[in-house]
This record gives C-alpha cells, structure tokens and sequence, in this order.
C-alpha cells in the first residue's frame, strides 16, 4: 500500500512535505484508518497518547477492544460519506482513561471511491475532568442548600424565584414547584424588605439597607398563618451590578413552642410562691366587705341614708378589687388568640385617656395626649391593646400619687410610627421612678412596688399580651425622676390598608 504524501514514485513531493509536517505537528491526535478498521498512519500527538498502534486495528489501539465499537465513527464515514463526530472514551498507553471527541472524515481517491478515514480527535480529558469537580461541587452546594435549617429564597436578577429549599417549604406551606420562576416578592420576604429588594434588582438603592444580621419579623404562610421566623437577606452582585437577592428564614415555632412551656412553667411556679401573698390580699379585701357590710347593715337599723351610702361604697370598691384580681388571674394563666382588625390607634388611646381622666384629675395630674397625625390605620387587637394601656396609665397615675416630692404631675399618652410600619405606644408619667433592682423584676414573677395594695399581676398580663402580638414592651424609668413605658407592634407582615375607614374602637 502506498503511503499517505506520496507520489506515484513514491517520492514526497512538495506539496506532500508540507501535509506531512502538518500532519505530524497539527495538536490533535490523527489517525487513517482503511476499510478492515487498521490503522495506517498516525501522528506525533497520537503516539504521545496511546503509542505507536500502526498497523492494529483502531478499537484495539483506542481502547483495548476486542471487538468494533457500537456505534463505530469509522464505519459510518465508510457507509454514509460524511464527516462523522462523537465523544469517545479511550484508553491511553499508560492505562489512563482518555476523553477525545473525535471527527471521522473520508479521504477519497481520484476516482471518487473512499479508500481511508482520518480520525482527528481532541483530547477532553481536562475538561471531563473539571466538568466532574464542577458537577461534584454543584452537587455539594444542592444538597447543602436543600438540607440547610434555614428556608433559603433566591431571586434572580429579574426577581425571578429560582431557589427554594425543604425548609422553605415547611415554612411557607408551598410547593417548590409552586413557586420556581414567580415573580412575587410581597409573598415571601417581609413587605418593607422586598420593597427594598426590587430597588436593587433595579439598580437602584433602596430606601434601607438589606438586614445582613438575622432579626425577628413574621410571615405569612399559604395558609394564613402568621409565622415567626429570624430573617436575613445578602444581596448577590458581580462586578458591581445586582444578580439577585437571596433571604434566610429560621423557622422559630418549635422555639416559641418552648418558650411559652417555659413560661407556663414560671407561671405555675410564680403562683405558688405568691399563694401566701394573695391569700392576704384577699384577706384584706374580705375585712373591707365585712366592714362595709356592718356598716349597711347597722345604718339600716338606724335608717341613716348616709351612713348607708358609704356602707355601700365600700362594698363597691371592695367586689371591685376582687374581681379585677379574678380578670387578672385568668387572663394571664389563659393563653388568648389575639382579635385583630383594622383600627385607629390614635381614638384607642384617646378612649383609655377618657377614662382616666377624671381620676387623673381628682390626683391633680396632668394627663396629656401626644398622638401621630400621620398614624393612619394599623392592624391591631383593639381589646388586647386597651387592656395594656388602661394597666400602664393605671400604673402611672399611682406611681405620680406616690411621689411626694412634686408639686406638679403629669402624664403623656404618645403614638408613633416607625420607619419600619411599627407602631409605638408610649405611656410616660413624672412620678417616683424605679431603681434599676426593681426595673429588672418587673416582668418575671408577681412583683408590684405598690406593696400589700398590688398584685404584679398587671404588668404581666400586658407583657403576655405583648408577646402574643409578636411586640415588646421596654421600660426607661429613674428613681425621682418618672417611668416611660413603650409598646412596639410590628406592622411588616401585614397586607396594605383597606381604602374604606376602620370602625373606631369601643369600650373593652
């Protein structure tokens, strides 16, 4: 057979000197290969690779095959005539695994018959093996975002939603599938959050930074359920512009689970340490009904009117205490399902200032109201919030009888609204103050600085409430100087206000 580049004396000519040097020196393995599958001729590239196989048939060089592959490239060039290509897996002189992807094409005599096949093949094997780490570390990145505690919400540069994890969820109430490619970002980052992500998809700066460092909030779930989670969120950038936002939500339910077990728990505990102190309280508050009781009773006999009106009066006060420490009791040993409702805050705090004005005024203490003209509606339990304003004033009209120090007293109802929708309620009195001992006792037992006349049960009621809203209450106070108590409600979770007006709040 007459090798490759030569003429018909089988001298290289020319032109055959120039094919031969490219032909060697080309970087890609070559191989020709004639109708029986030997090899023929092969190049420099090829030999480095798997040898000098000239003469040996091409499965058996390639990959140690004792018989024609399937789906051999060879023979479809012999068959069909056309440059055949495929990924093939070979085997390399050294026994390594070689990927090449590899071009068969015809090599035609003057006659138009096909006598070879040129195997030109490019050697993957680095790329395999990159796209194998690749693929690996893909793979490590998915499951460890699909096992991750945390629900993991990604948006993409268009605020596409293109993670969402297990733990996403189990919190939300959704489907992956359900939400994979949806554009609406109301629905699972905090409202005020997601305002501030669309800006920066749009390349622009939001109104506040994104939250980097996990704080408290709530969600809504598919259900309705409002769901309270430690949220985070990082913006994803390259080279300056934005290529999405992912969030990060920390379910803590089973936390606040054991958090109210445990403060059932002190409930129980508190009660019977105070058993003694209530049963004087009582004790107390039945010698002022019997003493009231004598009272109507010998003003009967004597049929002296006013001596039964004040008879009375006791009696009054008297079922009073008794059942304001019955309410007290329940509400604080009951756990309640807050009422909420679109209300003004603004005529709810008018409303707890109406009703002590009187007695505010009796102690000739100035009772004040600071409110928000801008509060607009607010999405609130309007009983559970009376309830807390009504002991905090109550609170402070006491503690301004307690400060002998001062000519005059005043008290200031407050309502703010923060950057963040939260709404504030402030309660500030310029009465006798609290040490810091006393500061740090007055939401953990049945305290009360009012001595034998107090339960402490108050101040723990408002803080339950509180808490059952998803808010705080804070207290600022020194000794001679007054107490400002402050509510903060959150407001992010919740849907935008309804246009038609809120009913005004009733007595509670």
């Amino acid at each position: 057979m007459k090798p490759l580049f030569q003429d018909r004396k089988g001298h290289l000519n020319g032109r055959g000197e120039e094919f031969q040097v490219l032909f060697e020196h080309v970087p890609a393995i070559i191989a020709v290969v004639d109708q029986d599958y030997r090899i023929v001729k092969v190049n420099r590239c090829f030999q480095n690779a798997f040898g000098d196989q000239v003469g040996q048939l091409c499965y058996q060089a390639y990959k140690g095959l004792r018989e024609k592959c399937r789906k051999c490239p060879v023979e479809n060039t012999f068959l069909k005539g056309t440059v055949q290509v495929s990924e093939e897996i070979g085997r390399s002189k050294d026994g390594q695994e070689i990927y090449y992807l590899v071009y068969s094409a015809p090599i035609h005599t003057r006659q138009g018959k096909i006598q070879y096949a040129l195997e030109m093949s490019v050697d993957l094997t680095d790329r395999k093996s990159l796209e194998k780490k690749l693929l690996a570390n893909q793979d490590f990145l998915n499951n460890l975002i699909e096992n991750s505690f945390c629900g993991i919400v990604a948006l993409d540069s268009r605020g596409k939603v293109i993670v969402f994890n297990r733990s996403a969820e189990q919190i939300f109430g959704y489907k992956a599938a359900e939400v994979i490619g949806s554009k609406n970002v109301e629905r699972f980052f905090p409202r005020k959050i997601s305002q501030n992500v669309l800006s920066i998809l749009e390349n622009k700066m939001g109104q506040e930074i994104l939250p980097t460092s996990p704080q408290e909030t709530r969600i809504r779930s598919k259900s309705g359920e409002r769901i309270s989670v430690r949220f985070a969120a990082v913006t994803l950038s390259r080279r300056g512009s934005p290529m999405g936002v992912v969030g990060f939500f920390e379910d803590l339910r089973p936390l606040k689970v054991m958090e109210r077990e445990k403060l059932q728990a002190e409930k129980l505990a508190a009660v019977g340490q105070t058993i003694a102190g209530f049963a004087h309280g009582i004790k107390n508050i039945v010698t002022g009904l019997e003493g009231g009781t004598y009272i109507v009773q010998s003003a009967l006999k004597k049929q002296d009117d006013s001596l039964i009106q004040k008879g009375w009066v006791m009696v009054e006060r008297n079922i009073e205490k008794i059942s304001s420490l019955v309410k007290d009791l329940l509400s604080y040993s009951k756990d309640r399902i807050p009422e909420l409702q679109w209300i003004h805050p603004n005529e709810l705090l008018e409303e707890v200032g109406t009703l002590y004005r009187d007695k505010a005024s009796q102690s000739k203490i100035q009772l004040l109201l600071d409110l928000n003209p801008c509060m607009g509606l607010a999405y609130l339990d309007p009983r559970g919030i009376h309830a807390c304003l009504t002991n905090l004033l109550s609170n402070a009209i006491d503690a301004c009888c307690e400060d002998l120090g001062k000519e005059h007293h005043r008290i200031v109802l407050r309502t703010r609204r923060r950057g963040d929708d939260s709404i504030i309620f402030e309660v500030e009195d310029n009465g006798i103050g609290m040490t810091e001992e006393v500061k740090k006792r007055l939401f953990t037992s049945f305290f009360s600085t009012k001595g034998t006349r107090g339960t402490g049960l108050g101040l723990l009621v408002t803080h339950k409430i509180v808490h059952e809203l998803g808010g705080r209450i804070s207290v600022e106070t020194n000794p001679g100087q007054g107490s400002r108590f402050c509510i903060t409600l959150p407001q992010e979770e919740y849907p935008t206000p309804p246009d038609d007006e809120a009913t005004s709040p009733q007595s509670y």
